[in-house]
């Protein structure tokens, strides 16, 4: 087998001279050791031992497949864009719909690959920039500049040593990269949405003149098992009673059991001075207490939405200076027979004065009316009371969370003109027989036993203990409440028997009235209704744009589709090979490589990198054996021309062209 001649070194120093028209030309040009007759494969000269010359063509299956490949990464980035407008598009979306379900899907799946897109779009674009105008011939440092950029690391690293415009301008590039990331994912956030409309509903007033109430004037109601009026009564007491035996905790909420929105006594309220519109806030007041067991029935209130309004209503107050224990039952005749004449007889009993029938018209009230006079009298314990009974007339703000959940929020007297005076109430109504149809049907309404026993009735039981109306182990006089507990409490039972007595059937249901004067309540409830308007808030969850993120994220896919495209177009206009940052392109045309294969000028980078796989090379000394060494890329498969390893000892001041 025919030995390779040996290469031939040049010991003059290195002198890099204009490059000549031919392989030869340049190789007599070159003052530096330069490996000749190397190998077949580094032949230029020889046609026959070269791979044969082709032609340079702008088009090729490697650069259209090239090319097919940024198109779908540029639709990609323009995907991303599309993505940022649609949420745009779709802002204030219910967070439930399937677009903003399909939206937050796409939020949590783009910044994944964002960062990666990016780059690759960037830095294919940077790189295209580079041959497109070295072909037309430009400044190295540009290049250098272009290429040491087409990383995020490599761009921070270089544009911090060299700070330039175009250095500035690359950074802002690719900082999009993880602002744009970043914004895909934070585009897409949630919030509430307050909508507010207006309805109007209805709600019982309480100041109305009274009616008989579908047979609710006998003495003997709860007594008259299976008659009508029984069964007329019963809604009436059955609900009387369970707000009676309504628990402690209950009893101190500003509902009631069925949900109706209780309204506090305006007089008790302590610990807060009220506004200088008269406005008490009753979140703030350190007492509150309630005028009724039973809250105020009103129409149905939207369900799943925040409700707020106002209501004009009323209550009763008493005032009991008269408050003491007694040996025996008084006899009404023999007291105040004058005043006192309607009279309800059971256990307990209610007395009023007579003289209250000149005062069944409202619009025909004399200028020094007084209150009724109540008295009470409770047989067990021989309690009794002399009252004064007043309509207090206030206005109330109420505010309802998810329809379910309403209180009074803020209340104050009534600025109502023309209203009826305090003096007044609805018992002197009926042609002055209110007070004994209301009263008859209040005696009754809870059975007890009418004989002189010494068991404590629940109205009795009420007054002592609250919690326990119904408990026999109750003790103790009445009238060692004091007055003022002793008022408080008694109106709590007549306030919520009027309200009872009223409408039954509107209580039960409470916030889901369709209508108060449903066919399935009594007849004269008609009379009683008012109606008010009501702002309906509805909170709903909602899909939200966030503004800052949305341009940023526009912008950022902007950049990457403006980049994609012109990389495309640059692409088109190449017509030189492409060349990658590879070893294999940083050793094309090396005189210190014998590659052994040979490589056309022509080849792609890919092309190139396949070709030259199996060449060893090595970064050292290509002149170790002359008297100074040299530094570049060498190949390692000739004896002559070998790359040795630069050892400690070899380097140690050796020096080097």
């Amino acid at each position: 087998m025919a030995t390779a001649p040996k290469a031939t070194f040049l010991r003059t120093p290195l002198k890099i001279l204009p490059r000549k028209s031919s392989w030869a030309d340049t190789a007599e040009s070159l003052d530096i050791p330069l490996i000749t007759n190397a190998g077949p494969g580094n032949d230029r000269s020889n046609a026959s031992t070269y791979p044969p010359p082709r032609r340079l063509h702008r088009w090729s299956t490697r650069k259209i497949t090239a090319l097919l490949s940024e198109a779908l990464t540029v639709s990609i980035a323009a995907s991303i864009f599309v993505y940022a407008v649609q949420v745009r598009r779709y802002d204030l979306i219910p967070i439930e719909s399937n677009t903003a379900k399909i939206l937050q899907r796409i939020a949590k799946t783009i910044p994944s690959f964002y960062s990666i897109l990016f780059a690759k779009i960037l830095g294919s674009f940077l790189k295209s920039l580079v041959f497109w105008k070295l072909e037309r011939g430009g400044r190295v440092g540009f290049f250098d500049h272009l290429l040491s950029s087409t990383t995020l690391g490599q761009a921070l690293s270089i544009n911090s040593r060299q700070i330039s415009l175009l250095g500035l301008g690359i950074t802002l590039a690719w900082t999009l990269s993880p602002l744009g990331s970043q914004a895909s994912l934070l585009i897409v956030g949630t919030a509430p949405l307050y909508t507010n409309n207006s309805m109007l509903i209805q709600y019982l007033n309480m100041s109305t003149p009274l009616g008989p109430a579908s047979g609710l004037d006998s003495p003997v109601i709860a007594q008259q098992a299976m008659s009508e009026q029984f069964y007329n009564a019963l809604p009436v007491n059955t609900i009387f009673a369970a707000a009676i035996m309504t628990p402690g905790d209950i009893g101190t909420m500003g509902i009631d059991a069925w949900n109706n929105v209780k309204i506090p006594f305006i007089e008790h309220l302590s610990g807060e001075q009220p506004d200088v519109s008269g406005w008490h806030d009753i979140s703030k007041a350190a007492n509150v207490t309630y005028s009724s067991l039973i809250g105020i029935p009103m129409s149905a209130i939207p369900q799943n939405k925040n409700t707020s309004f106002g209501l004009e209503t009323s209550y009763w107050t008493l005032s009991c200076p008269e408050l003491r224990n007694e040996t025996q039952a008084t006899d009404p005749k023999s007291y105040r027979q004058a005043v006192i004449s309607n009279i309800s007889m059971t256990n307990p009993s209610l007395f009023s004065n007579s003289d209250r029938t000149l005062y069944a018209d409202i619009h025909n009230l004399p200028p020094n009316l007084t209150s009724r006079d109540i008295a009470y009298e409770a047989w067990n314990g021989f309690t009794f009371a002399n009252c004064t009974i007043s309509t207090s007339y206030v206005e109330v703000n109420i505010a309802c969370l998810d329809g379910i959940h309403c209180t009074v929020m803020r209340m104050r007297k009534s600025q109502q003109p023309n209203l009826p005076p305090p003096q007044w109430t609805p018992l002197d109504s009926n042609n002055g027989t209110g007070f004994l149809s209301f009263a008859e049907g209040f005696v009754a309404a809870i059975p007890t036993d009418i004989s002189m026993s010494d068991e404590y009735n629940p109205y009795q039981g009420y007054l002592l203990n609250p919690s326990a109306a119904f408990s026999k182990a109750t003790g103790g006089h009445v009238a060692d409440l004091g007055n003022r507990l002793f008022e408080t409490r008694f109106a709590q039972l007549l306030n919520s028997y009027l309200i009872a007595w009223m409408a039954p059937g509107m209580i039960q249901k409470g916030l889901r009235n369709n209508d108060i004067t449903d066919s399935d309540d009594w007849s004269h409830v008609v009379l009683f209704q008012n109606a008010t308007a009501v702002v309906v808030s509805s909170v709903q969850e909602v899909m939200r744009c966030q503004s800052v993120w949305f341009v940023i994220l526009l912008a950022s896919s902007a950049v990457l589709v403006v980049l994609g495209l012109c990389d495309i177009g640059l692409e088109v206009m190449r017509r030189m090979p492409m060349l990658e940052l590879t070893v294999s392109a940083l050793i094309k045309d090396n005189p210190y490589v014998d590659d052994g294969v040979g490589v056309n000028s022509t080849a792609e980078a890919d092309e190139r990198s396949r070709a030259l796989r199996n060449v060893v090379v090595r970064y050292g000394d290509v002149e170790p054996r002359a008297e100074y060494g040299y530094i570049a890329i060498g190949g390692m498969n000739n004896e002559v021309a070998r790359v040795e390893e630069m050892g400690s000892q070899q380097w140690k001041g050796r020096l080097y062209r």
